[in-house]
């Protein structure tokens, strides 16, 4: 997974690519702890790039909305396809946290 992060106006939103597995927690932890130090009303995790996710991938964007809920502020996915929107879809994802 790569991932880019952009703040503007209030709005952090964290651009993942690739695949998002288990092999992945170690960098993912870089991104929740900037979650922690921005001064953020709203944060979308943009999926566009995103090919595929799997379960450990599914449970990091839970930590992530926890981490969000804790500091005040929401988050939301965007532009999710093919597998990814699947997966989201299938694990309810939209009755936790708003998946566009």
């Amino acid at each position: 997974m790569k991932h880019t992060l952009n703040e503007t106006g209030g709005r952090l939103v964290i651009a993942l690519e690739g695949n998002f597995i288990f092999s992945d927690h170690a960098a993912f932890q870089s991104v929740l702890e900037r979650l922690h130090q921005q001064a953020v009303k709203d944060c979308v995790f943009d999926l566009a790039g995103l090919d595929f996710i799997d379960s450990t991938g599914l449970g990091m964007l839970v930590l992530a909305n926890d981490v969000c809920e804790r500091s005040g502020f929401f988050l939301r996915l965007i532009n999710a396809h093919g597998q990814v929107r699947a997966v989201l879809e299938r694990a309810e994802f939209g009755t936790i946290m708003t998946v566009e």
